[in-house]
């Protein structure tokens, strides 16, 4: 028997495993061992050369190797790198290109935990505006979530919603903006949503990273559909159903499109959401909670 790798005395004969025996074991396909051992990736520990045979022999200590050439491989290094360490490893060698790897792998799955909450928050607001019809005003028990808030709008003395969002997206914050997570407008005050709706006096990113936060508790919420900035009669609906049954507001507005470019063509049909912070008192009304989706 001729060894390829490693010391074929240190096993018996019987001992080796042929190549259908170990691909069972490390549940890698026998096309996938031949493949690397044409790109000089992996080799049998041995061969047949005894004139019956020439079959591949692989011995138990390079389930071992080859598991950490799949973690390899999986996390995209190069085959050339590869076949470096395994003709000049050493633990100063390995240690470098693992350290090396760890560092990009750890940079990777940042930017898909971020991924997978940009996605979970996007979901949220689709339910949410499945549970919403354009009419209606309902009251929302809001828990705490955390936002990332840009600095004050300063709009000049001009109307322009798509300029001062420019700024915003242009801002230095910590964390730094992803542009990915969806962006509403706050308003400080209930007066301040009605004297200039079109003009919010910060704009927020859903961020939960953020050191800011959406203010718990209850909610009236409203409805409508049109273009980025147009609130068509939601305020007046606003304001006579918390007339009507004895609804104070204390506090901030937040405004946000449950649907969007991201899932509506036409934009006179996106959905806005005004949800601005009030008191009951006078009777204890019906409640909802909004709908939430685990990303786990």
């Amino acid at each position: 028997m001729k060894a390829l790798y490693g010391d074929p005395e240190t096993l018996n004969d019987e001992e080796y495993m042929l190549i259908k025996e170990f691909s069972d074991i490390v549940k890698i396909p026998q096309e996938a061992l031949r493949y690397l051992e044409t790109k000089n990736l992996f080799y049998p520990a041995a061969r047949g050369n005894d004139g019956n045979d020439n079959y591949r022999r692989y011995a138990v200590w390079q389930i071992t190797t080859i598991n950490m050439i799949r973690v390899l491989t999986d996390i995209k290094v190069s085959h050339e790198v590869i076949a470096m360490m395994n003709k000049e490893r050493t633990p100063i060698k390995a240690l470098k290109l693992l350290t090396k790897q760890k560092y990009l792998v750890g940079k990777q799955l940042r930017l898909y935990t971020d991924a997978l909450t940009v996605l979970d928050t996007i979901m949220e607001l689709l339910v949410e505006s499945m549970c919403a019809t354009e009419d209606e005003i309902a009251l929302i028990e809001r828990p705490i979530r955390f936002i990332t808030m840009g600095d004050v709008n300063d709009f000049g003395g001009s109307p322009n919603y798509y300029r001062a969002f420019i700024r915003f997206c242009r801002t230095t914050l910590e964390p730094p903006l992803n542009q990915s997570f969806p962006i509403g407008g706050f308003f400080d005050s209930m007066d301040a949503f009605q004297n200039t709706p079109s003009q919010p006096m910060r704009f927020f990113s859903m961020n939960p990273r953020g050191h800011d936060s959406w203010t718990e508790g209850l909610y009236l919420t409203g409805y409508t559909r049109g273009p980025y900035g147009q609130t068509n009669d939601l305020l007046g609906r606003m304001t006579a159903y918390a007339k009507s049954e004895g609804l104070d507001f204390i506090g901030p507005v937040y405004c946000l499109y449950l649907q969007d470019e991201i899932s509506v063509i036409d934009q006179n049909n996106f959905l806005l959401q005004a949800s601005a912070l009030v008191r009951e008192t006078r009777r204890n009304l019906p409640k909802r909670v909004p709908p939430f989706i685990n990303g786990d």
